[in-house]
């Protein structure tokens, strides 16, 4: 906040610290902030996923296809793989 409040009074307006915060509590930046920094390893010089984060997500999605074919659901569009073809069969 104080960073912001040096910046902003460099160029030109009379702010606060509260003010500041309440502009950033307010507009969402800070959770901003927060999504990338839980999704990636900010320490190093890459930006690099956490495996963690990734790991998650994607048992996730396996949970949940599990949870619709155990309820006998069809799986979404998006993780159904295409009929196979005839000439596909002949050379499997």
């Amino acid at each position: 906040m104080e960073r912001a409040c040096h910046c902003l009074r460099q160029q030109g307006l009379a702010v606060t610290e509260p003010q500041v915060e309440q502009a950033v509590t307010q507009s969402g930046w800070r959770h901003l902030q927060q999504a990338p920094a839980a999704r990636y390893d900010l320490s190093g010089p890459t930006l690099r996923l956490r495996e963690n984060w990734l790991v998650g997500q994607i048992l996730g999605q396996v949970r949940e296809l599990l949870g619709r074919l155990e309820a006998g659901h069809a799986l979404p569009t998006w993780c159904r793989m295409p009929a196979p073809t005839l000439r596909q069969l002949k050379y499997a």
